[in-house]
Formats: structure tokens, sequence, C-alpha cells
């Protein structure tokens, strides 16, 4: 006998704790899961072509990435999220693979930090505001980055800001270049 959804949930209704899956967000997990995974897979292909120097195919599949459904669960467009930890991925990457004196991790971000485009410099903003909170750091490092990023004003992280598709793109691209930036830097920092 195959039951309706409606059935099961007032079923459900009439449980101890009732219907807490329903209203508690768990049947959205999988729905959230599936736009982020499209975000990621989209953003993959926009890192490669920018690596390509593609920058237009790599526009498209921003695009794409940007017309994703506005995830409920998280509460936030999946493509920002993806784009925002492209970014905060290579960072804390490379400040945990540093050895305590190496302070390559750093000085490649501080230099895109003084070059990068409104959108991927507060982007930027908000990773180095994180690692200065949740990460062990030298005092002249935390010094550093607290003059750095002190300056920048605040604004909504990328994911609170109600962006169309458009500016949504545009900033996921500003990230993304940023990102890019960010490891040729590093790289002519280790050489």
């Amino acid at each position: 006998m195959v039951r309706s959804l409606q059935a099961i949930l007032a079923e459900q209704a009439d449980r101890p704790l009732g219907d807490t899956d329903a209203v508690s967000g768990r049947t959205l997990q999988p729905f959230s899961r599936a736009g982020q995974a499209a975000a990621d897979n989209l953003l993959d292909k926009a890192v490669r072509a920018l690596e390509a120097d593609d920058t237009d195919r790599a526009r498209r599949y921003a695009d794409r990435a940007a017309r994703l459904p506005f995830d409920d669960h998280e509460e936030a467009a999946p493509a920002a999220w993806a784009a925002h930890l492209r970014l905060f991925g290579v960072v804390t990457d490379a400040l945990e693979a540093s050895e305590p004196e190496n302070h390559r991790w750093l000085e490649a971000a501080l230099a895109v930090l003084e070059t990068a485009e409104e959108p991927a410099r507060f982007d930027l903003r908000d990773v180095l505001a994180d690692i200065v909170q949740d990460y062990e750091l030298p005092k002249t490092e935390r010094r550093r980055l607290r003059a750095a990023i002190t300056p920048i004003p605040d604004r909504a992280t990328l994911f609170d800001l109600d962006l169309d598709e458009l500016d949504l793109s545009d900033h996921i691209m500003s990230i993304l270049k940023a990102r890019a930036v960010y490891l040729a830097e590093l790289g002519a920092l280790s050489a």
C-alpha cells in the first residue's frame, strides 16, 4: 500500500515530538546537498576555465551557478557558499601547511587584499577575520591581519547579501579571480 506524504506527516504529528523532522529542516537536506553539489561542480569548471585563461567560459559557469535555486535550508545561494569556500580553502590550506616562521600565506593574502576587486576584497576580509578568530596565530601575524582588515568597512557576508543573478555572478567571478591571484602570489613567494 502506498501512502501519501500528507498521511505520513499527519501520522508523525500524533507521536511524541510530532513532526519535528519535517519542521526541523531535515526534509530539506537532500535538496540542499543537491544544490551545493551543482554549485561545486559548476565552480570547479569555472576554476579550470580560469586556469586555462578562458574567462568567457568561466563566466558562463558562474552565470549558471548563480541561477541555481536559493537554498532555503542553508538560507543562502549555493553558489555564494561554493565561491566563498574556494577562497577560504586555499588560504587556510596554505596557512595550515606553513611552518610557524613561514609567513608566505599571509604575504600572499595581504597582496591580494590590496589589489582585489571590491567583492573579492570583502570576501577575503571575511576569510581573514575568520582566521583571526579561529586560528592560533603568532602575535605579529594577528596584528598584521587586524591592521589589514580593520580599514575595510563592514558589509554583510556574501551569503547574506540580496543579490540578483548578475550581481551574484559578478561576485563569484571576482572571488574566483582573487583565488587565482592568491595562488599565483603564493607560488611566486615560494620560488
